[in-house]
């Protein structure tokens, strides 16, 4: 309870009053000093903003009353001694924050020279979701979902562009008269962007693979189709560009349960197939995530055997599509699991994966594992809010190990928590975002400013026909988001869990002769409305004053050469960094030559690699006429 409230000569208010923690009779209550500034910040343990209390304008009264005579009163005041002893009070710090002041400069309203931290909702009169976003050199992000307000009937394709403040540069609806959705997209070396989904407007009422390419701007370049006319139809969940411009993307053959197939396809830069197979697991099973690693794609997903569902892993041969090896994981043995995504990190490949009850997915909980690349298992983290299923998606792997994971602690108006976990299995830090309504997050990913944008649905109490909209939440490296930061929590836990690892049978792939036509798909632009619900301008940090690496434990600068050795020809030089900087590059041969010198190249961050994981990459090609390695 505050009795007393002042401010402060440094700016903003202290308040006093009283905390009374459950204990015995004579010692129910402290002294309780809260330092807030201005805006009611105090650091880590910021309060979180509030509509619960509101201001009212009562009715009132007034008027003169006689004053009368005062009557004079003969009171003694004589000094008096006073007993006073020096005491040490036990004093407990239930949180502190120095705050660094700055120097006072004009309010930067447009942050062109800060850091944009913010929580943001797009939308329309009905129904729009957020399934995907991938970084920007902008410090921006592309988004990918599905939109029922806009489009060309039933639900379209979503694509949309945001800038450093989340502010929509564009946005577009495609699709035809059935139901499109977009579930995944990447940035391509063209500067551009490939989406991957399903579509149901252009032939097979069931469903047909879908890719969708845009330049820059948001203007569709090509689009296509995949399937072979099955009647329970096709569907694709993750796309990744190949080092030889090209694609490889997968999903499900005969998307039904009980009969569908893994899928996987190699096509050139033009969406042209190149290969296309099926991969039969035992029983029905569906593949939900790749990455390429070298000359290998790496691919994951489950199957369902009789009882349960397990996760798989398999190495394809790029050029072939042929199995180099392929085993089952599983988790906690009596529950379902399915591995949902999987990128390189330094020690091998970071999978993100679901564990549950039933395959209704009750009392669903999320396992990371760590897997060498010959497909050992080095350790399996779970995610668990006690007491409670979580409902969130949201996954980013680290380069050494570690993740950031988002969770919702239930079902029915789940918040946002966000959770930083250490190569060692530690959380680094975790913070929880509340919201009204029911939140769910579907994507994290990296800024090149720094920190992590998350990305998913926010419906809030209201009609049937406009039950969520996309929500886009920015923040920095520990979490915080400026005036909305989350709120530090302990509910998040991590569990060793037990599991089992062997290799499967890989049998012969099967060649699936798909449709790829190129189609004519309608393409609607649109200005979704935009809530913003808080909005931050943090100085961007200069020269020193940058932070140093944190829960992940990565330098700032790493260089990577693919391929590694290489000859005569075209290498990518990838340069790692956490903010963006100046790099001075020199290639040597192994006999000493100096090859090139570059004195002032500039290296950017970017969310994906050809090494994979958190950092990302200023991405050059260079023609180099000797052998040259990089180590």
């Amino acid at each position: 309870m505050i009795r007393s409230i002042t401010t402060s000569p440094e700016g903003g208010y202290a308040g006093v009053g009283i905390n009374n923690i459950a204990g015995t009779a004579t010692d129910s209550s402290n002294i309780y000093l809260l330092r807030i500034d201005s805006m009611g910040i105090s650091g880590s343990c910021s309060g979180t903003n509030t509509s619960e209390v509101t201001v009212e304008s009562p009715s009132f009264t007034s008027s003169a009353i006689g004053t009368g005579s005062p009557g004079n009163v003969s009171i003694n005041n004589p000094v008096i001694t006073v007993s006073t002893s020096p005491f040490v009070p036990v004093t407990s710090t239930l949180c502190y924050y120095c705050y660094v002041p700055i120097p006072i400069t004009p309010i930067d309203t447009s942050c062109l020279n800060g850091i944009s931290l913010y929580q943001k909702v797009y939308g329309g009169n009905k129904d729009e979701t957020g399934e995907w976003l991938v970084p920007t050199a902008d410090s921006g992000y592309v988004i990918v979902g599905h939109t029922n307000s806009f489009g060309n009937g039933g639900s379209d394709g979503l694509l949309m562009r945001v800038n450093k403040k989340g502010s929509v540069l564009w946005s577009r609806a495609v699709g035809g008269a059935g139901d499109d959705a977009l579930y995944g997209v990447k940035a391509t070396s063209d500067n551009g962007f490939i989406s991957i989904g399903q579509t149901k407007s252009y032939g097979n009422i069931a469903g047909d693979g879908w890719l969708v390419k845009v330049d820059a701007g948001g203007v569709v370049q090509w689009s296509k189709k995949y399937g072979d006319g099955t009647v329970f139809g096709e569907a694709m969940f993750d796309v990744v560009q190949l080092s030889d411009g090209g694609y490889a993307f997968c999903g499900a053959h005969q998307f039904a349960g009980g009969v569908s197939q893994s899928f996987v396809i190699r096509t050139d830069n033009s969406g042209n197939v190149i290969w296309s197979k099926q991969y039969d697991q035992p029983g029905s099973d569906e593949a939900w995530g790749l990455t390429e690693d070298g000359n290998s794609l790496i691919v994951v997903g489950f199957y369902r055997a009789p009882d349960l569902y397990d996760g798989y892993m398999m190495k394809l041969d790029k050029a072939s599509g042929s199995v180099q090896w392929r085993n089952t994981y599983d988790a906690e043995f009596s529950r379902h699991m399915l591995m949902a995504k999987v990128r390189v990190i330094n020690t091998g490949y970071q999978v993100f994966s679901l564990v549950m009850d039933d395959f209704a997915g009750s009392n669903q909980q999320q396992c990371i594992w760590n897997i060498g690349t010959n497909g050992t298992v080095q350790n399996i983290r779970k995610i668990v809010i006690p007491g409670t299923q979580t409902s969130g998606y949201g996954w980013m792997p680290l380069t050494d190990g570690g993740f950031v994971v988002a969770n919702g602690e239930n079902l029915t108006n789940p918040d946002v928590l966000i959770t930083q976990v250490n190569a060692n299995g530690s959380i680094g830090w975790s913070r929880k975002y509340v919201r009204n309504g029911r939140q769910v997050i579907r994507s994290i990913a990296g800024s090149s400013e720094g920190g992590y944008a998350a990305l998913g649905i926010n419906n809030n109490v209201g009609t049937a026909t406009d039950s969520s909209n996309i929500y886009l939440l920015r923040i920095d490296s520990l979490g915080g988001s400026g005036s909305c930061s989350g709120i530090i929590t302990s509910d998040v836990t991590v569990e060793f869990p037990a599991f089992t690892s062997s290799a499967i049978s890989s049998g012969t792939p099967a060649n699936v002769s798909v449709n790829n036509p190129v189609i004519t798909i309608g393409t609607s632009t649109f200005v979704p409305v935009t809530g913003t619900l808080c909005f931050y301008c943090q100085p961007k940090p200069l020269g020193s004053s940058r932070p140093s690496a944190s829960g992940d434990a990565d330098p700032q600068h790493q260089m990577r050469l693919y391929p590694n050795p290489v000859v005569t020809g075209t290498f990518f030089l990838d340069i790692d960094a956490r903010f963006e900087d100046i790099a001075s590059i020199n290639i040597i041969d192994l006999n000493g030559t100096v090859q090139y010198v570059f004195t002032s190249e500039e290296a950017f961050e970017r969310s994906e690699y050809y090494s994979g994981g958190f950092a990302s990459q200023a991405e050059k090609l260079y023609q180099l006429p000797g052998f040259c390695t990089i180590r």
